[in-house]
């Protein structure tokens, strides 16, 4: 078990992504490294990760990735459920479910390898903003959320638009 009730089941094709938030409902966002090849290089985005072999459902694959990406161990936080599955528009075929924990105390954050930045977001006080990116289907106008230098769009950008709605954040 992990630990996760009703954690979907992994496979190929799959991952999970963690909202994590703190007890002022502010939201964990993370800034992935810039690697050749990653479609996400650089991008903002929730912590998590693709299943593994040996993964036996996505809440243990969700525990691993966050713990290795932030050293926070959701065990200590109060889940709230599983969202999704979403898919991003570059890679329709993945499925990626998100599992949204709270936490009594605001989580020490140390940013494993893939990721070269995090901040605590209010995300109901972020801009909701049209900008110019890059994707992998080239430049495109996208609705994002803004913060500073904090620029949220594409996968993550819906999946917090699906917390919202669900009342989480």
């Amino acid at each position: 078990m992990s630990g996760y009730p009703g954690a979907p089941r992994g496979g190929p094709d799959t991952a999970a992504v963690a909202a994590v938030i703190d007890p002022s409902r502010a939201l964990l966002v993370v800034k992935r490294s810039e690697r050749e090849g990653d479609p996400w290089s650089g991008h903002w985005a929730l912590p998590g990760g693709r299943w593994r072999e040996g993964d036996r459902d996505l809440g243990e694959t969700i525990r691993r990735e966050v713990l290795e990406e932030t050293s926070i161990d959701l065990a200590a936080g109060e889940p709230i459920g599983w969202f999704g599955p979403f898919s991003p528009s570059n890679r329709p075929e993945l499925r990626v479910s998100v599992l949204a924990v709270t936490f009594r105390t605001r989580p020490e954050v140390l940013l494993g390898d893939e990721l070269v930045d995090h901040r605590w977001v209010s995300v109901r006080s972020m801009s909701l903003e049209t900008r110019r990116v890059m994707t992998s289907f080239g430049p495109r106008d996208v609705e994002a959320f803004v913060s500073g230098d904090v620029l949220i769009w594409g996968l993550t950008a819906r999946i917090i638009r699906a917390l919202i709605g669900a009342g989480v954040l």
